[in-house]
């Protein structure tokens, strides 16, 4: 749209209108995308400008030659899909590693090797969720949350379930 072949001012006012919109529209995204990655609140500000301009166009189908209205549409979906994705990114790197929570320990023995969970991140997350929850959050078995939990004493082994009772006979109840 930056190289016009036509001037202007000899368009129809609501073409105009909806030219110098547009590429307002598309110099506000840019800028959007580069300085607010991340920010969903202020991007999707710019993702309902983008549908309220599209509207605008479909209204004045009839004004807009048929290059256009095509370009303009097809630039306004890719400016809404950019934003939604720029909603879920971020362009501050990470300051560290992401800690390692879960190791995986082999044990030399048969079977599964053991899952370890760091008894300082479990003691602290399961102030703030149940093993269901840890273990769907550490792509870990709840009980293998509740396990590790009770080996590392951060938890109280439940009541039992079933109990024996003995009576003065010797007899079990």
């Amino acid at each position: 749209m930056e190289d016009q072949s036509f001037e202007l001012e000899r368009l129809p006012l609501p073409l105009q209108n909806i030219i110098l919109a547009f590429n307002q529209l598309k110099e506000d995204v840019r800028v959007a995308l580069l300085t607010q990655l991340g920010d969903a609140a202020r991007l999707q500000l710019h993702v309902e400008a983008c549908k309220h301009l599209k509207n605008d166009i479909t209204l004045h189908h009839a004004l807009v030659p048929e290059a256009t209205y095509i370009t303009m549409n097809d630039s306004l979906n890719a400016m809404i899909a950019d934003l939604d994705e720029g909603k879920d990114r971020s362009a501050d790197e990470p300051d560290m590693a992401p800690i390692e929570v879960v190791s995986t320990v082999h044990t030399c023995r048969r079977g599964r090797p053991q899952i370890e969970i760091d008894p300082e991140a479990l003691a602290t997350a399961l102030q703030f969720a149940a093993p269901m929850r840890l273990g769907a959050l550490l792509g870990v078995a709840p009980c293998t949350v509740r396990w590790r939990a009770l080996e590392h004493e951060i938890v109280e082994p439940g009541n039992p379930v079933y109990v024996e009772f003995i009576d003065d006979e010797g007899e079990t109840l």
